[in-house]
């Protein structure tokens, strides 16, 4: 969903890295109510959502890098990752 319909949407009117800064953002945003209720405002959820917003720019910059790697690529990168 923020790869496929949100960065494509906003990546219309704003550059690639203002639009994957923004969606990225709005990736970490949609996790936060859960690790919260779950863990608490800790380091660790700070850590893990700093985490998760890197890893937004990355699979964000992979769907729309210029050799159009696309979801595949993205696919890959985020079960290889979920796995680790």
């Amino acid at each position: 969903m923020f790869r496929g319909f949100i960065l494509n949407r906003l990546n219309e009117s704003l550059t690639l890295w203002k639009s994957n800064l923004i969606s990225a953002f709005l990736f970490v945003l949609a996790h936060v109510p859960y690790w919260v209720s779950k863990n608490g405002f800790s380091a660790r959820v700070i850590r893990d959502l700093a985490n998760v917003f890197v890893l937004g720019l990355l699979f964000g910059w992979l769907m729309k890098k210029p050799i159009r790697s696309g979801p595949l690529l993205e696919l890959i990168s985020q079960t290889t990752f979920c796995r680790v």
